[in-house]
């Protein structure tokens, strides 16, 4: 009963300590996640959502020149510039949107004064671009005359330059950020690696430990089944001994008694004959009995006749 409790104890201390290891590891590659997660939501704040706006910015002022520049065409239809009235809007209109979050999402000196320029070009080429829109059938003219504008070219492409700059510094912010997560990423995963080895050795070990006590103890029960089963065999030896002794003797009284019951039967016929003879020498004594009854009888009869002559003869 004790080695069996100590057993269960060893075995239950044996899961307990993989349980908790295991647990450790589980925290840990739970810490490792939320630590890349919040990594990554920093290189989505702090670099793709810049990039991402400034990537905007940059298409849509080259939008906004390609469509003034049509307006500018003669063969234009009707419903092509109004296709062209509605691209120029939403283009003027998400930059009026991009451009305060872009200012938002600025990491350095370098990058202000970069941006700083760019809003000093917006504010000079949007109420240009915004007038082509509010010049109704004279689009046209409208349109020649912000292109033949001093400045317009060199605002534009300055603007342009800028904000191309600005995405670059972004890309390079980006790059560093991607890179940096994915150290962290590589360091957690080669942590965890270790660690759920150590975890998976420490539990072979653990686990090659228990088994070799339980083996050893296996086999001392075995060997104190095998000198108890050496002893019933003994035992067992001695006690077929003992029935064949038991047996033989049995068979000696067997024929022992099979001998008596013989004089036995031997002694009833004898009995029963000396029955007879006694019985035939009743008979015979009964039937002399009778006889000597008779003589008597005679002798008396033959007394009285002898009595009765006598007195005849004395008469005579």
């Amino acid at each position: 009963m004790l080695t069996s409790m100590t057993l269960k104890k060893q075995l239950l201390s044996a899961f307990a300590v993989v349980l908790v290891a295991f647990g450790a590891l589980t925290v840990f590659q739970i810490s490792a996640t939320s630590s890349v997660t919040q990594n990554m939501e920093s290189l989505y704040t702090d670099a793709y959502d810049p990039t991402r706006l400034a990537g905007e910015i940059r298409s849509d002022l080259a939008r906004l020149n390609i469509f003034t520049r049509r307006a500018a065409e003669t063969d234009v239809t009707a419903e092509a510039r109004q296709a062209n009235d509605a691209e120029i809007t939403d283009a003027i209109g998400d930059i009026d949107v991009a451009l305060p979050e872009l200012g938002e999402g600025l990491h350095d000196a370098e990058e202000e004064a970069t941006f700083a320029t760019v809003e000093e070009s917006w504010r000079y080429l949007s109420p240009l671009w915004t007038s082509v829109l509010e010049a109704g059938d004279e689009q046209q003219a409208a349109a020649d005359g912000v292109l033949a504008t001093d400045g317009y070219a060199a605002t534009y492409q300055t603007a342009d330059d800028a904000i191309g700059e600005v995405l670059d510094l972004q890309a390079a912010i980006a790059t560093e950020s991607f890179e940096t997560a994915d150290a962290q990423a590589t360091r957690s995963r080669t942590i965890s690696i270790v660690v759920a080895l150590v975890v998976v050795a420490g539990g072979l070990a653990l686990a090659w430990s228990v088994a070799r006590t339980v083996t050893r103890k296996v086999q001392g029960s075995a060997t104190g089944v095998s000198t108890n089963v050496d002893s019933l065999a003994a035992v067992s030896a001695q006690l077929s001994s003992s029935a064949e002794e038991t047996s033989a003797q049995a068979n000696v009284a067997a024929a022992a008694a099979e001998q008596v019951s013989a004089s036995v039967q031997t002694v009833s016929a004898a009995v029963e004959e000396m029955g007879a003879s006694v019985r035939e020498i009743a008979q015979n004594t009964t039937t002399a009995s009778t006889v000597a009854s008779r003589a008597v009888d005679v002798a008396d009869q033959t007394s009285a006749t002898v009595a009765k002559l006598s007195a005849s003869s004395v008469e005579i």
